[in-house]
């Protein structure tokens, strides 16, 4: 009796360790992750520190800053020129949708980096949504520290100035 206890116990935990371990699909076949896991996606992270970002603002380089905090926080300082997409933390479908129709705006091949509050999970997200929208992955960077880790005075502005990408 021992050992058929011990066998069940071994099988039980077996099966739940190999469930444990294995892949989730999206219960409708093939669509993408929730957008709440978006951060949680196998991705290789590209990220631009502050000094990387107003070196190319300085040079004049094309790049597409994407601004993703809400309106309070885009409203207290922001890059100039930043396309603000208040779409942060992007963890329900509807800031996905916002999201999601400015990506018209973003097609290209300029670099996009995205602006979140720290720059991490909201940027992730961003980045996993836009890759899920055809955005090339080798585009999008996250700003290291995100709008919290921007302490670049001469390169922060109050002014409502959201630029639309050409």
């Amino acid at each position: 009796m021992r050992k058929l206890l011990s066998l069940t116990m071994c099988l039980l935990l077996s099966v739940s360790v190999l469930a444990g371990c294995t892949q989730a699909t999206p219960a409708s076949g093939g669509s993408p992750a929730p957008a709440a896991d978006r951060a949680e996606a196998n991705i290789s992270w590209q990220y631009k520190t502050a000094d990387e970002t107003k070196a190319m603002l300085d040079a004049q380089e094309s790049v597409i800053i994407l601004d993703s905090r809400p309106d309070d926080m885009y409203t207290k300082g922001h890059i100039p020129g930043a396309y603000h997409v208040p779409s942060y933390p992007v963890d329900t479908p509807e800031l996905e949708q916002v999201l999601k129709d400015a990506v018209p705006n973003l097609q290209g091949d300029d670099p996009i980096v995205i602006v979140c509050k720290s720059g991490n999970k909201g940027a992730k997200r961003a980045i996993s949504f836009l890759q899920d929208q055809g955005i090339a992955p080798e585009r999008l960077f996250i700003l290291e520290g995100g709008g919290d880790g921007w302490k670049i005075p001469e390169y922060t502005t109050t002014v409502n100035d959201s630029a639309i990408p050409n």
